[in-house]
């Protein structure tokens, strides 16, 4: 009897914990000079942290260009910025694609930001931000064919309207990122794991 009570805590305790963690979304473009700065400021911390705060997807897509808005099947090039922002959109997308979990993906995401070059094919990103000569090769081939047209569909499927780029959506609530976005969910959660980590 006292098992299958300490179970049942166990497993209450569990499914409360989940449900704690708030599902967020996070709108991105490859060439935009906001979404730049707010992912250059991912902690250390928020990646340390990320399993225990949030359960985090990455969609790179953002704002579709308002000259192309009712064109059909214009999400390969009808981007921002210009047509190169929906490649390092794709280029995003498949790197995102090969990571393993969200730890893997926010560092990717960093690192692709930080070692944000401007060159035409963002050949310094995928050679910093990608591990093994055969991954390098998988997001290019993956940005140049089917598959990269297919992400890139489907993530700009997943974007609502958005007004600014970055945005954050936290169950389903959109706000501007202009900041860690670890310190921002932090902010409008009461966790005990939030309460213990003190953000610049």
């Amino acid at each position: 009897m006292i098992n299958i009570t300490f179970m049942f805590i166990t497993l209450t305790l569990t499914i409360a914990n989940s449900q704690d963690i708030p599902d967020v979304k996070i709108y991105i473009e490859s060439l935009c000079s906001d979404t730049l700065k707010s992912m250059k400021m991912i902690s250390d911390q928020t990646i340390e942290s990320l399993d225990q705060i949030a359960k985090v997807e990455f969609i790179p897509s953002g704002k579709k260009n308002p000259k192309g808005h009712h064109e059909p099947n214009t999400y390969i090039t009808n981007c921002q910025n210009n047509e190169k922002e929906c490649y390092g959109n794709m280029i995003l997308a498949c790197g995102l694609n090969l990571q393993k979990n969200q730890v893997e993906s926010t560092k990717f995401v960093r690192c692709f930001f930080k070692e944000q070059s401007g060159e035409e094919f963002f050949d310094k990103e995928i050679d910093k931000c990608i591990g093994s000569v055969q991954q390098k090769l998988q997001v290019k081939a993956c940005a140049n064919g089917p598959q990269g047209i297919e992400l890139l569909y489907r993530n700009r499927m997943k974007t609502p309207d958005l007004s600014f780029v970055p945005s954050i959506a936290i169950n389903g609530q959109i706000d501007k990122l202009k900041e860690d976005f670890g310190k921002l969910i932090c902010s409008k959660m009461n966790s005990s794991v939030c309460k213990g980590l003190k953000w610049d």
